[in-house]
């Protein structure tokens, strides 16, 4: 039984620089604990293991770390109980959530409490140390922003945008998670994000960062999506398909909390639009639909229609551009079908 508030000790990164952590890993599977430690340790990070909640608040109360990568579900409560332990004491240490299910409430609940990354399991360690590399660099520039704030005033505001698209970072590394585990829909968003960007590039007065953003999440409310109705061979029941037309709402339900930008979130819940209302989730037509989500359907279509489906095969390049003028005016933006089809009549380059 605990006895009396803990008291979280923070590691002095300001002495030690970003390049290496110390480390706090809650799990109580021992193999994929001790897997976890040794990657880390491998490339230098200082690694403790806690098994339990109460172990974990133990370990934070007698020592000091810069990272805490938890399992959700462990034997005595919540790993999201540390996540708010943690962020309310010491909002600079970074904390990691893992977990095996890909379930839109933990996700959600998770990003409310400021969790700094979120990984699914399996995973690869590469992810694993990328993902610990990108926390500590973010630790990093919030303990540099605190040090120099008063004296550095533009370097403290490029420094705040640097983390808040660390932060967007680690949202679309859960994208990229969920894609990666099917082959029908692995890079998705970084090819719908280079079409759209390529658009964007044409056009006059595009914020490219913002089209970068919600094109790379825009689809992130397929996380509430179920499996079988993503990959089902056949036609969809009218059931399924309303579930699944449910997911540019559900997309926006899970960044609200942290994104603040009208134009991504217009991305996210509106890409599914049609430029004649017949669209969904709210039915818009024609200017009502935002700008950048106009683009983003355009992207969305040409790379639907030319990658692998559970359902069909692949179209070729040449007639899916043809496919998406025959929908200029009924499906898409005419002006932006105008500007799409030069720029994109050959394939484009998405080889990261």
């Amino acid at each position: 039984m605990e006895q009396g508030p803990v008291s979280l000790r923070v590691a002095n990164t300001e002495e030690s620089g970003p390049a290496h952590a110390r480390v706090l890993v809650v799990e109580d599977q021992p193999a994929i604990a001790r897997t976890v430690a040794q990657a880390l340790t491998r490339i230098g990070h200082q690694c403790q293991v806690a098994d339990t909640v109460h172990q974990a608040k133990l370990s934070l109360s007698n020592d000091s770390f810069d990272i805490v990568i938890t399992d959700v579900h462990l034997p005595d409560g919540s790993g999201l109980e540390l996540v708010r332990l943690v962020k309310d004491h010491t909002p600079d240490v970074q904390v990691l959530v893992m977990t095996a299910y890909a379930d839109v409430k933990i996700a959600i609940d998770a990003l409310r409490l400021e969790a700094d990354d979120y990984l699914l399991k399996p995973f690869d360690l590469g992810d694993l140390t990328h993902g610990v590399q990108r926390a500590l660099t973010h630790r990093w520039l919030i303990l540099e922003n605190r040090q120099y704030r008063e004296h550095l005033e533009a370097r403290v505001v490029e420094q705040a945008r640097r983390i808040e698209r660390l932060y967007l970072a680690s949202t679309r590394s859960l994208v990229e998670a969920l894609e990666a585990r099917d082959p029908h829909t692995r890079g998705h968003s970084d090819r719908v994000t280079k079409y759209s960007v390529a658009v964007g590039q044409a056009l006059a007065e595009i914020d490219l960062d913002q089209l970068t953003t919600g094109a790379q999440l825009h689809d992130i409310g397929k996380i509430g999506t179920r499996e079988h109705v993503l990959n089902k061979p056949g036609p969809l029941t009218n059931e399924e398909r309303d579930h699944i037309r449910q997911h540019p709402m559900m997309g926006v339900r899970i960044l609200s909390p942290i994104v603040n930008v009208p134009a991504i979130l217009g991305i996210v819940r509106n890409h599914h639009e049609r430029w004649d209302g017949a669209g969904y989730p709210d039915h818009l037509a024609g200017s009502a639909i935002p700008l950048l989500a106009r683009i983003v359907a355009v992207a969305d279509a040409l790379d639907a229609i030319t990658s692998s489906r559970a359902y069909r095969p692949p179209r070729r390049w040449n007639e899916a551009i043809d496919e998406i003028q025959r929908g200029s005016g009924s499906q898409f933006d005419p002006d932006i079908v105008a500007v799409a089809g030069p720029v994109l009549r050959q394939p484009l380059d998405v080889t990261r």
